[in-house]
C-alpha cells in the first residue's frame, strides 16, 4: 500500500549514492493516505535520526500539502511527495518538492517522463542541472552529477497535443469515474473519498471488506474482467525490504486486501462499467 518511508540516516557511498534505511509507516484506511498524525508517531518509533519523509499519493489522490509543510516547520524533516499519478489532482505546490509521472498511463499523459514541482529556486536549478549533464544555465561545464534525462523534443510535441484534447479527456474521465461511484454506491461499496467528483484518476479501485474481496476477485476471473491489486499487499513483503523496520503496519494488510483495482480507461462506456458493478454485486450476493 502507500506509505510513508522514513528514511533515517546512512553513509554515502562511493560515488554519492547515499544509502539511506526505509523505516515503512502506516496508512489512514479511510483515505489510504500517510497523515502527519501517523508520520508522528512513528517517528516515535524510528530511533533514528530521520533524514526525509517520503508521501504516495495513492492512485493519484490529492494530498494535503498545508498540513505537510506545518509538519515539515515543526519537527525540520524534509517532506517528498510521491504524486505519481495526481498530475490533475495538485491543489497546491509549495518549496516541498512534488514528483509526478506523465507516463502514458497516467491521466495526463505524454508518452514517458515525469517532473519535479516546487518553488524552491535553488532546488529547481539544481535539478535541471542533474538532467542536463550536470550543466548550469550559465556554463557548460559539469557543476553537479547529471545524465541526459531530459524529455525529448517529441515527447515535449506529444504534451502540447495532450494540453490540446486535456479538457476533453477530463470530461471522460469525469463522466467514467461518476458512472463507477453510482455504480458501486447503489450496491453499498466505497471508492476512495472524493473519486470522480473532486479529483481523477487514470487507476481506479473499488475498497472491499477484505473477506468479501475474495469472492469478488473471483467472481472477476469468471466472467473474464481483468482486476489488479496495484500496491500488492505492501512493500514490506517484498523480499528487497522484508529486512526493514516499520510502525507495525497495524491497518496496510487490511487495506492492500481490500483494494481491487477495476478496468479503466477513458473511453470505458457505461454498459462495460455496469458490467463490472453488476459481476461485483453478485458475487457478494452469493457469498
Amino acid at each position: 500500500m502507500p506509505d510513508a518511508r522514513l528514511h533515517l540516516r546512512g553513509h554515502c557511498a562511493r560515488g554519492g549514492e547515499c544509502r539511506l534505511e526505509p523505516f515503512f509507516a502506516d496508512v489512514d484506511p479511510e483515505t489510504l493516505s500517510l497523515t502527519p498524525a501517523i508520520a508522528e508517531r512513528a517517528l516515535a518509533m524510528a530511533e533514528g535520526d530521520v533524514a526525509a519523509v517520503v508521501v504516495v499519493s495513492p492512485f493519484g489522490a490529492p494530498i494535503d500539502i498545508v498540513a505537510w509543510e506545518a509538519f515539515e516547520a515543526t519537527h525540520g524533516i524534509p517532506v517528498v511527495f510521491d504524486a505519481a499519478a495526481a498530475t490533475l489532482n495538485l491543489r497546491r505546490v509549495g518549496a516541498q518538492p512534488i514528483c509526478v509521472s506523465l507516463h502514458a498511463t497516467k491521466a495526463l499523459g505524454i508518452g514517458e517522463g515525469g517532473a519535479i514541482l516546487t518553488t524552491d529556486t535553488a532546488l529547481v536549478e539544481q535539478t535541471t542541472a542533474m538532467t542536463g549533464f550536470g550543466f548550469t544555465t550559465t556554463s557548460r561545464v559539469s557543476e553537479v552529477r547529471g545524465g541526459n534525462y531530459r524529455i525529448s523534443e517529441y515527447a515535449a510535441a506529444v504534451g502540447l497535443a495532450v494540453f490540446d484534447g486535456l479538457e476533453a479527456r477530463i470530461r471522460q474521465l469525469r463522466e467514467a469515474s461518476l458512472a463507477y461511484v453510482e455504480g458501486f454506491d447503489r450496491i453499498g461499496v466505497r471508492m476512495q473519498p472524493g473519486f470522480g467528483a473532486d479529483w481523477l484518476t487514470m487507476t481506479v479501485n473499488a475498497l472491499f471488506e477484505p473477506a468479501a474481496a475474495k469472492a469478488v476477485t473471483e467472481g472477476f476471473d469468471a466472467a473474464g474482467i481483468q482486476w489488479r491489486r496495484w500496491y500488492g499487499t505492501g512493500c514490506q513483503a517484498h523480499p528487497a525490504f522484508a529486512t526493514c523496520r516499520h510502525d507495525g503496519l497495524a491497518r496496510t494488510e487490511s487495506v492492500a486486501a481490500g483494494a481491487i483495482g477495476l478496468p479503466f480507461f477513458p473511453a470505458i462506456t457505461r454498459e462495460q462499467i455496469a458490467e463490472v458493478c453488476g459481476c461485483a454485486e453478485r458475487a457478494l450476493a452469493a457469498r
